[in-house]
């Protein structure tokens, strides 16, 4: 009996089981980011298969909740608001225009309800807490945030595209839109984006070179999902 033609057959059985196996990876199964976690975080042939890691839609999963920190105190999705009623919480300010929480001030126009905007506040403030811990660095100030009506003004605020999900000058900001980046998945990404590009630049006196700064922004963003 020819061996070779034997074990064909199996060989090929093998392959396509763990083609199949791999295939069933999703971005958001990959490992996440941590202080002690090896790097790269995942193989080429597993990015092949499942994209870039993607952790920042977990909020909207049926098993998200509300994350404590070391002080007892939540934080992020579901800290402020709950099925749209406002969580009585100190510090938390709500105005028809505005609403601010730690160092985060969020400016908008007053037709939006309170919980619409408040919610950016809780990814700003999940954001703010994970990418401090995981760079090592803070900062002390506030960000206070402009959130435009429509993709129109937000473009003639900034002189940029959609592309960019907001425009950073030292402790103000112009998001793109809430509602837009909701729509395209994209908000808990832009929070991530924006806090990690607010640290680094209150917290490191010396400009970092464009690649690095760019680079450790889009790492911690983790987009994987929209990397596809």
């Amino acid at each position: 009996m020819n061996l070779r033609a034997t074990m064909l057959p199996v060989f090929l059985l093998v392959v396509l089981a763990a083609g199949g196996a791999s295939a069933q990876i999703h971005c958001s199964e990959l490992p996440p980011i941590t202080i002690d976690g090896e790097y790269p975080r995942c193989s080429s042939r597993e990015i092949a298969v499942a994209g870039f890691p993607d952790h920042k839609h977990a909020y909207t999963w049926y098993n998200w909740e509300v994350l404590t920190d070391s002080e007892g105190m939540t934080y992020g999705p579901g800290s402020l608001c709950d099925n749209k009623e406002l969580l009585p919480r100190e510090g938390l300010v709500v105005g028809s225009d505005s609403k601010s929480y730690r160092q985060f001030v969020l400016r908008h126009n007053p037709g939006y309800g309170d919980c619409d905007m408040v919610y950016f506040l809780e990814l700003m403030d999940w954001a703010n807490h994970e990418v401090s811990h995981l760079l090592g660095i803070s900062s002390t100030d506030t960000l206070t945030i402009l959130n435009p009506d429509n993709v129109n003004q937000y473009k003639e605020l900034t002189e940029q595209g959609v592309w960019r999900f907001y425009k950073l000058d030292g402790d103000k900001c112009v998001l793109q839109p809430i509602g837009v980046l909701m729509a395209r998945t994209l908000v808990a990404h832009g929070a991530f984006m924006l806090a990690t590009d607010w640290i680094l630049n209150e917290a490191i006196e010396a400009d970092l070179p464009l690649w690095l700064q760019q680079g450790i922004v889009e790492y911690m963003g983790e987009d994987g999902t929209h990397l596809l």
